[in-house]
């Protein structure tokens, strides 16, 4: 084998190794709780004219199990309530339900911290209620994110999460089992 050739080998194995994520790994499972910033659940009342009051923001809780030192598997539950109202007239409020399974892909930005991206596809339940009748729908749900988790002891910690799905921005307690 050439020196250079091996040496270009070693390089690429050592740019290779230093890049996996040390603040994650196989097997561990990271439990999160949430709550949301910049609700995206009402966006098309708004769009249609209505005025929307967030009375209960998105509080979220995931779950992520490791497949491998750069993939987790796993589900999300997400709850929100918006009071609903047109020109004056009071409409009622709009609760939202999320549930859905999610993936991320790990990887290392900074050696503190445990960065990823990723999608959670699954249903969004919304239910209309006001004084004299409830009405329900029921829609595909995705979100797409990045985000990061830092520890502040071995198990405990905070996460961040922005993209477009549940809320724009998610802040949170992060815990590993």
């Amino acid at each position: 084998m050439k020196p250079s050739l091996l040496f270009l080998c070693a390089v690429l194995s050592s740019l290779i190794l230093s890049a996996q994520n040390d603040q994650f790994r196989k097997g561990q499972t990271d439990i999160q709780f949430g709550i949301g910033f910049i609700s995206t659940l009402s966006h098309d009342f708004k769009n249609s004219g209505f005025d929307t009051k967030s009375t209960i923001p998105p509080v979220s809780g995931s779950v992520d199990f490791a497949v491998s030192d750069e993939i987790s598997v796993g589900g999300m539950l997400a709850y929100a309530k918006t009071h609903l109202a047109y020109e004056d007239m009071d409409l009622g409020n709009v609760s939202h339900i999320v549930v859905g399974v999610r993936a991320l892909y790990h990887f290392d930005l900074t050696p503190a911290l445990d960065t990823y991206g990723g999608a959670m596809l699954g249903y969004h339940g919304t239910k209309v209620s006001d004084e004299s009748a409830d009405s329900k729908a029921s829609a595909f749900a995705y979100t797409v994110l990045v985000g990061g988790r830092y520890r502040f002891s071995q198990n405990a910690g905070l996460f961040l999460e922005i993209g477009y799905g549940v809320s724009s921005v998610t802040l949170g307690l992060n815990f590993r089992l």
